[in-house]
Order: C-alpha cells, then structure tokens, then sequence
C-alpha cells in the first residue's frame, strides 16, 4: 500500500459507512489487502490495477463505493474512521503483516 494521505482516511470510513457495522472490520481488511495488491502490481508492471486502482488505500476505498463527503463528523462517521484507524494501527504495529 502506498504512504497514507490524511484524506485516504476520510475516504475509507465513507466507505465502511456503506456496510453494517458488524462487517467493518472485514471490509476493511479487505480494503487495505486491495490495496497492497494494487500497489504489488504497480510495482511489477508500472501500471494501475484495473480493479483495484493505483496501490492507495483512497482507491482501493472507492473501488468498492463511497458515500458523499459529509459535513459533519457525527457518531457513525467516527465509529467508522475508528475502524480504519485501528486497522492500520494493527499493521503499524506488526499485529498484521501486510504482504511484499
């Protein structure tokens, strides 16, 4: 997966905000396997994943649907950025070791 951008994860919580609760940490393993598929095959063909997108977690987020922006940080889209947040930081922490 490509370095993360503020905004990826803004991106990837509207996603989550598309599937219940209970499925979130599933999508979002998902999301991020995608990703680091995405950016496996960039780097082999220097080209974007045609279904996966570009190796970001934002695309591969949007692969799968987003709701609009919201202009409001309320209860559910704070739940959902939690999510994201504590996936990547089981990463972070070798917890879940991405692929090569």
């Amino acid at each position: 997966m490509r370095p993360l951008l503020p905004g990826e994860l803004d991106v990837a919580a509207r996603a989550l905000l598309t599937v219940p609760m209970p499925e979130r940490p599933a999508q979002i393993a998902r999301i991020i396997e995608r990703a680091q598929r995405a950016e496996r095959y960039h780097r082999a063909t220097g080209r974007f994943h045609p279904g996966d997108g570009n190796g970001s977690l934002a695309s591969a987020a949007r692969k799968r649907g987003v709701l609009p922006a919201r202009t409001v940080c309320d209860g559910a889209y704070l739940a959902a950025l939690k999510c994201v947040l504590d996936a990547l930081l089981e990463i972070e922490a070798g917890e879940i070791r991405p692929r090569p």
